[in-house]
């Protein structure tokens, strides 16, 4: 199976004044995660993999696990 390594799977827009800061939240459903299984064509089933998966906001990063 053929998954990139990074994904944009969330995001928001935020306006900011010059030296704003502010607290975000972003969710996305675990679906967006799933990958096709299968040939190259992508004809296969999506699923989502088990394991570890890492979310990256700037430098700050959070794990989570897919069981």
């Amino acid at each position: 199976m053929l998954a990139p390594p990074k994904r944009l799977v969330g995001w928001t827009r935020v306006d900011l004044a010059a030296g704003e800061s502010r607290t975000v939240h972003v969710s996305f459903p675990v679906s967006l995660l799933a990958v096709t299984v299968g040939d190259i064509d992508g004809s296969g089933t999506r699923a989502v993999e088990r394991g570890q998966y890492e979310v990256q906001v700037g430098s700050m990063s959070a794990g989570f696990t897919v069981g």
